[in-house]
């Protein structure tokens, strides 16, 4: 039964849904009149997109400029880097067109382009009061698993190679631009990591102690579709409709995740992506069972809320064989999908596995659930993902 309490629920940003690089310009242009557009050469996978939207916002304002320089996963002093640019470009807001990197990326320079101290400075307790950052525009070339529309980024820490969080209300994007036309490029293999990510990131919100009636709805809703839909996006993956339901999870996600924020299985993701040669999407969808099994019997009941979700019979059994049904209807789901399920896939052995979890343990991204953990206890849930 659903928890009847009070609750806050927030989610500010303007989502705009299948539109053109003419009707962006036109809304763009009411948050600023010099713009900044970021976006990283590993998400450059749309580059006459960019073309398009570019050419739009200098017709219709003061102009706008391109910051592409930064090649792989941004780090603290690539951020510094980027804000000092957009600090001498006198820019007023700023774009991120691309993927998850980009985002972190625009949120983290939209906060430090008003404020005077730098980007390994967000993590200390006192620059958590900050001035109202530059306001932010995204247009995710691929869904984000709702990254596109929160009020929280994390990057690298240039000096430890941590990945850490920062969150405030404040830096909500302003509109989030969806278009389909700019996902063109995705095939079969793309579309199965985007969708395992999808799903992986709704279950572990799920699971999240501070659920309400809304968060529930949507997440649920996102297993019940993701569960029924997503070979059909593997098998046809450039139709629009695939893509339009993709972005549309990755929105229902993202209204979620300030309420119901992801923490294990996220954060084992972030490390292992960093790491190993497993992506950070991969990640998501290959541990999401295995950390389901951690919390097996502390989440039990949601769990057989997610296995009727997925329409998975849990008459006549109890509640624990409902339970470990649903992860196994999920693990079933991404063999079919191709997607790995095991560590070993990617050269990750034992020897490894001591080290990535002591970095597990120090990203700040990992929150109370329903239990708490540490360093060995995250080991034990790696290695039974060997």
């Amino acid at each position: 039964m659903l928890d009847k309490r009070w609750f806050d629920f927030y989610s500010p940003s303007k989502v705009i849904f299948e539109t053109s690089s003419n009707k962006m310009a036109e809304e763009i242009k009411n948050y600023g009149n010099r713009f900044l557009i970021l976006n990283l050469r590993k998400e450059n996978q749309n580059p006459v997109g960019l073309k398009n939207i570019r050419e739009s916002i200098n017709s219709r304002t003061g102009g706008c400029i391109v910051h592409d320089e930064i090649i792989g996963v941004p780090d603290t002093e690539q951020i510094d880097s980027a804000t000092f640019f957009a600090k001498r470009s006198h820019v007023d807001c700023i774009i991120a067109y691309g993927g998850i990197e980009t985002m972190n990326a625009a949120k983290a320079i939209s906060v430090l382009a008003t404020n005077s101290f730098f980007a390994e400075d967000l993590f200390n307790p006192l620059s958590q009061t900050i001035q109202d950052p530059l306001p932010v525009i995204t247009i995710p070339i691929e869904p984000c698993l709702g990254e596109e529309i929160t009020a929280y980024f994390s990057i690298i820490d240039a000096q430890n190679g941590i990945r850490k969080v920062f969150s405030s209300e404040k830096i909500y994007p302003k509109i989030c631009f969806i278009d389909t036309v700019l996902c063109n490029f995705l095939k079969s293999d793309d579309v199965a990591r985007i969708s395992g990510a999808l799903l992986a990131s709704a279950i572990e919100s799920i699971i999240h102690t501070q659920n309400n009636l809304i968060t529930d709805t949507l997440l649920f809703k996102v297993v019940e579709i993701m569960s029924i839909e997503m070979q059909g996006y593997y098998k046809d993956p450039g139709h629009e409709r695939t893509i339009r339901m993709m972005y549309w999870m990755s929105i229902m996600i993202g209204s979620c995740l300030m309420t119901s924020p992801n923490g294990l299985n996220w954060s084992i993701a972030q490390v292992l992506g960093i790491k190993t040669k497993i992506s950070f999407h991969q990640a998501l969808s290959l541990m999401i069972p295995y950390v389901m099994e951690y919390y097996l019997t502390s989440s039990s009941n949601r769990f057989v809320l997610i296995a009727r979700s997925m329409n998975e019979s849990t008459e006549g059994v109890s509640v624990a064989e409902a339970a470990i049904g649903a992860i196994e209807a999920i693990r079933k789901l991404f063999v079919t999908m191709n997607l790995p399920t095991s560590l070993q896939e990617f050269y990750i052995n034992r020897d490894h596995i001591s080290e990535i979890a002591i970095d597990i343990s120090k990203l700040n991204s990992i929150i109370p659930t329903s239990k708490r953990l540490g360093a060995q206890e995250i080991e034990s849930i790696l290695s039974t993902a060997l």
